[in-house]
């Protein structure tokens, strides 16, 4: 649309002859809008075009491109308002084709035009579409603008839409609060965070399978501990589950202190899980990020993780014997649980679980457990059958354990890369895991 069209259209208004000059006056300004806003798909953007002008205006023309690589409509318009919807007749005309967009806005002759100080001239309502990207940015390029046929000083913006999933309490900003937050809703303990309102919801369902559960809270502990740089798996990513050469898991209570541990047979993946325990409501749960309640008696809880190298999942103290175990999921069902309806306080097992992470390079975490205190040897060895390198020898007390290689031999020297085995003895139990190290 050419400026001439509007002069044509306030001439037919009457209005060129009557607006008078406005050379010595100060030129009117126009500028694109500019401003970081926390949203996930589906939510909206407004994105306002500002003005000043010297008094009042009667006619008003601006050519815009706004980019819609992140802001899309049903109908490829986007819904708009003007400073000057409220003036009866007052005639507008559009002309937008994807980015493009170019009004002319005329006041009926004789009645009173609109005083452009400091407030949008048009504020833009958009859709934001789906981006699996950590941010979008939208050019706001103000092309041209005049208004009563004087020039204006056009400046440019900038939209920068930031990932939303996970901001619960609607801080933008994700944290370990948002993941407390979903932990409390899962138990029922209603939690500052609205779970009740459609978008607190969809901004928690980060796994996207339409549920708040202690899975979620896991991812968003995830994205906390990457700085941000982290997709959840609503956004594309794959879902995180149980890895192939363990389906099923076992749990089991371990004295600790003055309470006992909840352990975990193999604790690769094991992310976030839900509980059902029969025990009274005096009991202490602790851990990285857990939640409990007890509701009609029975203590529900809910706990998170990103760091899935500890077989300990939480501890409780304020219990005589361990309590047992109702109902459990793991990984929002996606790991199964062994032998859920008998559940107590089972002894512990002797066990030996996948090193994590595997591959690995340049370390990597081997967990055991051991039912009774006794004399036990780790070692690593190659795939001759070799021993590389022993890293446990001697008593150990009973419990889940954690060792760290580092991918050095009995010298220190680092070892080639390639597959080792480690293998795990304790009195006539033996136990072998095959892991891999790439370099």
């Amino acid at each position: 649309m050419a400026r001439r069209y509007l002069s044509a259209l306030l001439c037919s208004f009457g209005l060129v002859a009557a607006l008078g000059t406005t050379a010595e006056a100060q030129l009117p300004t126009v500028t694109g809008d500019s401003f970081t806003q926390n949203v996930i798909p589906g939510e909206f953007v407004s994105i306002d075009i500002l003005a000043n002008t010297n008094g009042t205006v009667y006619s008003a023309y601006v050519d815009l491109t706004i980019d819609q690589f992140a802001v899309l409509d049903p109908d490829g318009i986007p819904n708009y308002t003007t400073a000057f919807d409220a003036i009866l007749d007052v005639s507008i005309e559009e002309n937008i084709v994807g980015a493009s967009i170019q009004l002319a806005i005329a006041v009926p002759f004789g009645v009173t035009g609109v005083n452009l100080v400091g407030q949008p001239l048009v504020t833009f309502d958009y859709t934001v579409g789906a981006f699996t990207l950590f941010d979008e940015t939208v050019d706001v390029l103000v092309n041209d603008a005049d208004f009563d046929e004087t020039p204006a000083i056009l400046t440019d913006g900038l939209v920068t839409l930031v990932n939303g999933y996970g901001d619960v309490t609607l801080s933008d900003d994700v944290s370990a609060l948002d993941a407390s937050n979903i932990l409390q809703e899962v138990v029922g303990l209603f939690p500052a965070a609205d779970f009740t309102d459609p978008a607190v919801f969809d901004r928690g369902d980060v796994t996207g399978n339409f549920a708040i559960s202690a899975l979620d809270a896991s991812h968003v502990l995830a994205h906390v501990v990457a700085g941000g740089f982290y997709t959840f798996p609503v956004q594309g990513a794959p879902a995180k589950q149980a890895p192939s050469f363990a389906s099923s898991r076992a749990l089991s209570w371990v004295e600790s202190g003055s309470g006992y541990d909840l352990v975990v047979s193999d604790p690769s993946g094991v992310l976030a899980g839900q509980l059902t325990l029969d025990a009274d409501a005096s009991v202490e749960i602790t851990g990285d990020y857990v939640a409990a309640n007890r509701v009609d008696g029975a203590v529900h809880v809910a706990f998170a993780r990103a760091d899935d190298s500890s077989p300990v999942l939480l501890h409780i103290d304020g219990v005589a014997i361990a309590p047992t175990i109702e109902q459990a999921m793991l990984n929002e069902g996606l790991i199964e649980v062994q032998n859920i309806a008998s559940f107590s306080a089972t002894p512990l097992t002797f066990a030996l679980a996948q090193n994590a992470p595997n591959p690995f390079n340049p370390s990597t975490s081997i967990n055991f457990t051991i039912p009774e205190p006794g004399d036990v040897m780790l070692a690593i060895y190659n795939m001759n059958g070799q021993l590389v390198r022993t890293l446990v020898d001697g008593t150990v007390s009973a419990g889940a354990h954690e060792i760290v290689w580092d991918a050095r031999n009995s010298s220190g020297a680092s070892v080639a890369s390639g597959a080792y085995l480690y293998r795990l003895v304790s009195g006539d139990d033996v136990q072998i895991r095959r892991m891999i190290l790439a370099r």
